[in-house]
C-alpha cells in the first residue's frame, strides 16, 4: 500500500513533466517549450479521479518508487492518444527518456497494454 500510496502522492503534487510531440519527456527545456501546450500528469483527469492508464499501473503494480511514474504515464498517455495499435517497440521508445532503477518495466509494460486491450474493447 506504501507504494500506491506515494504514486497518488506524486500524481498529485510531484514532477512537472511534458507531453510534447516527439519529445522525451522530462528532456525537454522549458525555453523550448514556449508556445506549446503542456499537459503534466495532474492535468490528465479531474481532481480525485485517476485516468485509464494510472489505474493500469496500479491494476499492474507498475507503481514502484513513483519517482518516474509520472513520467512514464504522460509519455504513454501521448502515445496511446496518438496511436491507439501502437507496438511494443514504439511503446518502448515513447518512454526511452523516463528511466526507472526499481525493477524494471515488465509491470509498466503490461500496464501499457492493458490500457490498449481496454481501449480496443470500449471502441468495439
Amino acid at each position: 500500500m506504501t507504494a500506491v500510496r506515494h504514486f497518488l502522492d506524486a500524481i498529485k503534487f510531484e514532477h512537472t513533466v511534458f507531453a510534447l510531440p516527439f519529445a522525451y519527456v522530462s528532456m525537454v527545456l522549458a525555453a523550448d517549450a514556449v508556445g506549446s501546450a503542456i499537459t503534466t500528469v495532474e492535468g490528465l483527469t479531474g481532481e480525485g479521479e485517476l485516468s485509464d492508464v494510472q489505474r493500469a499501473f496500479i491494476d499492474q503494480g507498475a507503481v514502484q518508487c513513483g519517482f518516474c511514474i509520472p513520467g512514464m504515464i504522460v509519455a504513454l498517455t501521448d502515445l496511446l492518444d496518438r496511436s491507439p495499435a501502437a507496438s511494443e517497440l514504439e511503446m518502448r521508445e515513447a518512454i526511452s527518456g523516463n528511466l526507472c532503477r526499481c525493477t524494471g518495466y515488465g509491470r509498466i509494460f503490461a500496464a501499457f497494454r492493458q490500457v490498449q486491450q481496454e481501449r480496443a474493447d470500449a471502441r468495439a
